[in-house]
């Protein structure tokens, strides 16, 4: 029988001359007459040969890597103080300013409604997180920009 493109097809049934339960094998004789009775004669991939590759294959890549461009720096271990405190609550008080003074910008608008009031609320909490940040820093406060 030839199939569409005019290739030689044949059908082969699977029968077991095994003992019953025992793993058929398919004997299939390809176009160009060779026999593909398993993988290794098909020239196949199974997908245990398929992992086997890739794992050898990532562990090949990473010790190339490595002797490349060598081990990687360790992480920077930073120890906490005062000062670096003072700097990162400096840094949120900023946002929390410029938060405030875009809902009182927006406060000034011709809003009405439901999102006037979303404006009120929300820009009372940003008023309410900069206080607290100017308590929690003492002193040492920068001034509003």
């Amino acid at each position: 029988m030839d199939d569409a493109v005019g290739r030689e097809v044949q059908h082969v049934s699977l029968q077991s001359e095994a003992e019953p339960g025992a793993p058929r094998t398919l004997a299939v004789h390809v176009f160009d007459g060779s026999d593909c009775s398993t993988p290794a004669a098909a020239g196949a991939l199974t997908r245990a040969s398929f992992l086997r590759r890739v794992v050898l294959g990532a562990g090949a890549t990473s010790v190339v890597t490595v002797a490349v461009l060598g081990l990687p720096p360790r992480p920077a271990v930073s120890t906490p103080s005062a000062q670096a405190d003072e700097s990162i609550l400096n840094f949120l008080l900023l946002l929390e300013r410029v938060q405030e003074a875009f809902y009182a910008q927006a406060r000034r608008g011709a809003l009405d409604g439901e999102l006037r009031q979303f404006v009120e609320v929300v820009g009372a909490h940003e008023r309410a997180h900069a206080e607290q940040l100017v308590e929690a820093l003492d002193g040492a406060a920068d001034p509003s920009p």
